[in-house]
């Protein structure tokens, strides 16, 4: 029951995080959408790197919808990029995703499990247990049929409720990986631009990577002030009750107290996950000067190199 508290609480605060960010959340997905590359505007190689990175990222929605619509059926199938790498965070990702599931659903489900062994095993008279303890306008003591039901409907509103909790989490690190893309592109479009023969299309080329890389730089910027308060909300929320939850269980020993701490461990890897996005977008942005320095800008003309030692020193 603490714990049916404790994930409505940081659920409400998400849902009016987002209710009041909703405007510049549109804006932000919408300003990434004009800046997403289509596959005719690309070199053939930068068509193949977009078309890796995209797989990985396609790879972790997918895995996020296999847990979350209850698809356990389907073999997790292990991808391998980059000559037989084989991408680590996806299919980690669906672990832990299904474990949060799992866990939640035994939580939700042991008080049912444990009518059903006492009332048609040991055939003893027990109360009608529910997990969240959610009022209603019916006695559900009386008919087991409406017990049944009851469990039904807090098994599924809980699991709403956590998937609340965590889409914060995974629309913010999809954002960061779409970005990422964006950076790593444009990386190895400096490096082509550069190595252009000097004409007119080159200075027009150049001039349009420039902006580009500006208008990136940006949706760096936005990204902080459109998700920083959603992720801080997880955070705290996380830190806290592992702390408490430790003491708690240290001292105590509560079951519900040792109940909540798992799941808390479990949602860890989510926010490391969003951490870890959030490390390689910056790498990839800060990379983009490393790409140029590494290509022969210092034989440009002088007009292109001024702006090359900006971004390089930025």
């Amino acid at each position: 029951m603490e714990l049916g508290r404790y994930g409505n609480k940081k659920a409400l605060l998400i849902f009016i995080q987002l209710f009041i960010k909703k405007e510049k959340i549109k804006e932000f997905v919408f300003k990434m959408e004009k800046e997403w590359r289509r596959d005719e505007d690309l070199s053939s190689k930068l068509t193949s790197v977009k078309r890796k990175l995209v797989k990985q990222t396609d790879l972790y929605i997918k895995s996020i919808y296999k847990v979350y619509f209850f698809n356990y059926l389907e073999k997790l199938e292990t991808k391998k990029i980059n000559g037989g790498v084989t991408q680590f965070g996806c299919d980690w990702t669906a672990v832990s995703c299904l474990s949060i599931s799992i866990v939640c659903s035994i939580y939700l489900l042991n008080p049912l499990f444990m009518v059903l062994v006492n009332k048609f095993i040991l055939h003893r008279n027990v109360s009608h247990t529910v997990a969240l303890g959610l009022a209603t306008p019916f006695n559900y003591e009386d008919n087991f049929l409406s017990y049944i039901l009851l469990v039904i409907v807090e098994y599924r509103l809980a699991m709403i409720v956590a998937y609340e909790l965590q889409c914060s989490q995974y629309f913010i690190t999809i954002s960061m990986d779409h970005l990422r893309v964006l950076f790593i592109l444009i990386q190895d479009e400096f490096k082509e631009v550069i190595c252009l023969p000097n004409d007119a299309n080159k200075e027009k080329r150049f001039k349009e990577t420039i902006q580009r890389h500006s208008r990136l730089l940006e949706l760096l910027w936005d990204l902080n002030g459109t998700f920083g308060c959603l992720f801080a909300i997880n955070y705290i929320f996380l830190s806290s009750t592992i702390c408490f939850c430790v003491i708690s269980a240290c001292t105590d020993g509560s079951l519900e107290d040792l109940k909540t701490l798992c799941i808390s461990i479990l949602v860890i890897v989510n926010v490391f996950y969003c951490c870890r996005g959030g490390e390689y977008l910056v790498n990839s942005a800060s990379e983009v000067s490393t790409a140029i320095y590494d290509a022969p800008w210092y034989e440009l003309p002088n007009q292109y190199r001024k702006d090359l030692i900006f971004i390089i020193s930025r």
